[in-house]
């Protein structure tokens, strides 16, 4: 008979390790996150989906005033031009040659804190020429449009021959030609949908302002500067008949109340 007691037999089978069962807590625990954590991310979802809308009209509220500001800035401006020159811009002046040299941005552009850019230009030469260029991406911040390349302008006069700029160069208009009365006559517009080089001359028909104007989305609104130096909003349910008795100096038309 052997001597070696039956735990110290080398050929015996050590027994199986015995397995405990995981714990139904821990699972339930793992369960209870991962529903909490999926119900975040939906949640989370939701939350980014309405606020994102609010974000964008918050932002685009934001936009609207800055616009609504640098149009005053405008209006201003003007004004304080007729103070020390006793008339409104010219829409174009000319040289010698008869090249359209500068328009009236670039004339009040001292008023708007651009006296920088008044002492670049040479007002004997094209507006476009490679010397006046230099500054037709740094405008001052009145014209500088929100929705645009730098330099790009949503600001313009509406020129016509019975207009404050009417078309023709070195035409002259004083506040007292006004006759429909300031805070009847529109001057200029500023617009979201319409750009242009704010150092060139090219500014709108009566025609042309009133199909932007048209154009504009339910959400999206332009701004009318008017000759007494506020600023009104318009949006495209602006009627053509209104809009005609705003644009004449001395139409003597009736603007409904309404406007």
């Amino acid at each position: 008979m052997s001597n070696v007691p039956p735990a110290s037999d080398p050929f015996s089978v050590p027994p199986s390790p015995q397995v405990q069962p995981r714990s139904s807590s821990s699972a339930t625990i793992w369960i209870i996150l991962g529903v909490v954590g999926v119900m975040m991310l939906f949640c989370g979802g939701i939350l980014v989906a309405l606020l994102l809308p609010a974000i964008g009209a918050a932002r685009q509220a934001a936009q609207r005033m800055q616009r609504s500001n640098n149009a005053k800035q405008v209006a201003l401006a003007i004004h304080n031009y007729h103070s020390a020159y006793k008339q409104l811009p010219f829409t174009t002046n000319t040289n010698m040659a008869g090249e359209e040299t500068i328009g009236w941005r670039i004339a009040v552009s001292p008023f708007t804190e651009g006296q920088r850019q008044w002492e670049m230009i040479d007002s004997t030469q094209p507006w476009d020429s490679p010397t006046n260029l230099a500054i037709s991406t740094d405008p001052p911040m009145a014209f500088q449009a929100m929705k645009g390349n730098p330099g790009e302008t949503g600001v313009f006069a509406i020129v016509s021959e019975e207009s404050m700029f009417p078309p023709t160069a070195d035409t002259k208009v004083r506040f007292r030609d006004v006759l429909d009365g300031l805070s009847n006559t529109v001057m200029m517009i500023e617009l979201p949908n319409r750009t242009a080089v704010w150092s060139s001359t090219q500014d709108m028909t009566p025609d042309e302002a009133f199909a932007a104007i048209s154009e504009l989305d339910g959400a999206e609104a332009g701004h009318l500067i008017m000759a007494d130096g506020s600023v009104r909003a318009v949006t495209n349910s602006l009627d053509r008949t209104t809009f005609d008795a705003l644009v004449t100096r001395e139409g003597s038309e009736t603007i409904g109340p309404n406007f």
